[in-house]
């Protein structure tokens, strides 16, 4: 992992909230983002490029988060540490999205500090 200028992959079907990500990546100086709200258009992106971080929505039109969980997880490549941000709050929802690899699960609205804590975290952990 590249910790002096990481990559960061968002994927989300709600302009909103891209831009909130966006927004909070780059208070931390973090420039390095490529977003997505089309998820199809992201697959080809996580396949060919190398990234860090993948900052992930659960249900999303043609291809959900779930899917591509289970697609990151099966692959021989190296993969990103993930982050799941979703509105959807179920119990079953945040623990499937463990199982399937993610680090962490919030939930939308969710605190921007937390979120950045967690970012730094992840980074930290592959120094």
């Amino acid at each position: 992992m590249n910790n002096k200028n990481p990559k960061f992959l968002v994927i989300d079907d709600d302009r909103a909230s891209l831009a909130l990500v966006e927004a909070t990546l780059s208070l931390q100086h973090y420039d390095n983002i490529d977003l997505f709200l089309d998820a199809q258009e992201a697959q080809k992106s996580y396949q060919a490029k190398d990234y860090d971080i993948l900052i992930l929505d659960l249900r999303m039109p043609h291809l959900n988060g779930f899917e591509i969980l289970r697609e990151l997880q099966s692959s021989s490549e190296p993969t990103p540490s993930i982050i799941v941000v979703t509105a959807y709050a179920e119990p079953e929802n945040r623990s499937k999205a463990l199982q399937l690899g993610a680090k962490k699960v919030f939930l939308k609205p969710y605190v921007v500090n937390d979120l950045l804590q967690e970012v730094e975290s992840l980074l930290a952990d592959t120094k």
